[in-house]
């Protein structure tokens, strides 16, 4: 009877364990976007006005925009 008790006490501090680290760790996929690191230089697209990072924007003449549509729809 001591055996089979110690046997369930290991198996329940076991699940705790694996509960805990669950618990604590970081869960891949729980955003659905990619969050742009918090220094990045952000800019206005000038069609759309959507806030994009300045190193995934298009630029011509010192304005900025968020796709290639934009910036040909946005010909002067």
């Amino acid at each position: 009877m001591t055996l089979l008790r110690l046997l369930i006490i290991a198996l329940a501090v076991w699940l705790l364990v694996i509960a805990v680290k669950r618990w604590l760790s970081p869960r891949p996929g729980t955003g659905s976007h990619a969050q742009p690191p918090n220094n990045a230089d952000m800019v206005r697209c000038a069609q759309c006005g959507l806030h994009v990072p300045k190193s995934e924007a298009l630029s011509r003449d010192g304005l900025h925009y968020c796709s290639q549509q934009h910036l040909d729809q946005h010909r002067p």
